[in-house]
């Protein structure tokens, strides 16, 4: 189900109801490797939305097992 785009798309749209910044930052942290607090702009929040959705997938499940 990860590598499907559609299952993907909704399980994210989730996450993003849920906590729109802490998936944001946990796909960033994916993409990137980086840490949580990133500040990104325009530009590299536009690389995020073309994010792999088994990466979007893998945030929505770190968002949304963090609200627990």
């Amino acid at each position: 189900p990860s590598s499907d785009p559609a299952a993907s798309l909704e399980v994210q749209a989730k996450a993003i109801e849920a906590d729109a910044s802490e998936y944001v930052y946990n796909l960033a942290e994916l993409v990137w490797n980086i840490e949580p607090g990133w500040g990104g702009g325009p530009v590299q929040t536009s690389k995020l939305l073309t994010a792999a959705p088994r990466k979007r997938a893998e945030a929505a499940y770190m968002t949304l097992s963090s609200q627990d």
